[in-house]
Parts: C-alpha cells; structure tokens; sequence
C-alpha cells in the first residue's frame, strides 16, 4: 500500500490551522463579548455616581439657595422693623414735642391773660391756692411770700382768707380752735426771672419757716397735666 505522507502531513497542517481559526474566533468573541460587558457596568456605574453627583449638587445648591433666602427674608425683616420702630419713634417724638408744646403754651397763657393782680380770676385762684396751703400746714401762725406786685392784692385778702379758713375748719370740725394768723412777708418776695414766678401764685411758711408749701401756678399746671397725661394723648391723638 502507498501512503502519501506528504498529504496526510499537509491534512494535519490545515486541521490545525482551522481549529486555531476558530479558537481565535471565540476567543475574539469572548473578549467583545466580556469588554462589552465591562463597558455596560461602567457605563451603569458611571450613570449612578453621575445622579449621585448630581443629585448632591441640586442638594447643595437648593441648600444654598434656602440659606440665601432666609438671609434675604431675615435682613427683609431686619430692615421692615427698624423702619417700623423709625417711624414709631419719630411718632412719638412728635407726640412729646406736641405735648410738651402744650404745656409751653398753658404757661404762655398764664403768665400773659391770668397771672395779673387786676385780674378778678387770678385772685380767686391765688385765695384758693391759700386756703389749700393752711389746710395742709394747719399752723396758727403762717407767713405767705408772693411776687412784689401781687403784695397788694394778697394783703388785702388776709382778713377774708382767715375767715373763710376758719368757718371752713369749724364746719369740717365742730372746732373753733383752728383759726390761723397770716403774716404777708414784705422783704423776701417771690422773683419773676423765670417762668415760675412769672406765672404767679404763693408760697406758705410755718412760722419758723421749717415747714413750706409751695403752690405756685406752673407748678399746679405741672402736676395736673402729669396727672392727665393719659386723657390728654387720647383727646389728642384717639385710636381708630
């Protein structure tokens, strides 16, 4: 038998040669196979740290944009209520010059219409003012300093002054051990350099000058328009 080894050796080189082919072939195929794998995964990874990331970022910059508006909302506030205490504190301002405007003029009023010895009404007031004095003091001697030009006026109303104090004390008493000798002072008179003697009114001493009772006029006034205080702001300025 002839055996043709040349052919047969031939035969083995292109079995070979094919099974390398196709073991090339799944190998290639296996390798695009598996980087294709390894792309989707990445691609996969990538696309959840992207949201991720971007998920963190909206948060930070919703973050930020909520401190950037409570900032703003806060300095807003800041700024409504100082312009709000502003405006009520220029209010008020306006209000206490207003009324201490009022007092201003009550004592222009007295010094020029009523603290005037020839007026009748300023008499009745000055005899009042001691008739009130004498009540408090309830002394049997008094002294009485007035302004120089009301000397006049206050001396000729002693004799009158001490009968009504004491019909008045025996009325309210049953007594008529509260009679009171008045002694008008001649020689330390009440100046009118300022506004309080300029508005008039008197000034009761005991006899040893220990005990005083002031009643001057602008005095009264201060006392009654501190006492009013809340009546006069409602005339003034009512709430609607």
């Amino acid at each position: 038998i002839f055996i043709n080894w040349r052919i047969i050796k031939m035969s083995g080189y292109s079995e070979l040669a094919t099974d390398s082919f196709e073991l090339k072939r799944v190998m290639r195929q296996e390798a695009h196979e598996k980087a294709f794998e390894i792309k989707v995964i990445n691609q996969r990874l990538f696309e959840k740290e992207k949201d991720k990331i971007v998920t963190e970022g909206k948060k930070g910059v919703d973050k930020k944009i909520d401190n950037m508006k409570r900032k703003l909302h806060t300095e807003l506030n800041i700024k409504r209520s100082t312009q709000i205490n502003k405006s009520r504190m220029k209010k008020m301002n306006y209000r206490n010059e207003l009324m201490t405007n009022l007092v201003g003029d009550a004592t222009k009023e007295i010094i020029s219409k009523l603290a005037d010895p020839e007026n009748s009404e300023y008499r009745s007031v000055v005899k009042s003012l001691i008739i009130q004095s004498m009540l408090k003091l309830l002394e049997k001697k008094i002294k009485i300093r007035c302004r120089e030009r009301d000397l006049d006026m206050v001396t000729g109303m002693v004799e009158e002054i001490e009968q009504e104090y004491s019909e008045l004390m025996r009325k309210e008493t049953d007594n008529d051990d509260y009679a009171c000798t008045i002694e008008v002072v001649e020689d330390n008179y009440i100046k009118e350099d300022s506004d309080l003697g300029k508005c008039g009114g008197v000034i009761l001493t005991s006899q040893d000058e220990r005990i005083v009772c002031s009643n001057m006029l602008l005095t009264r006034l201060i006392l009654s328009y501190e006492e009013h205080l809340p009546q006069l702001r409602h005339m003034l300025f009512p709430r609607v």
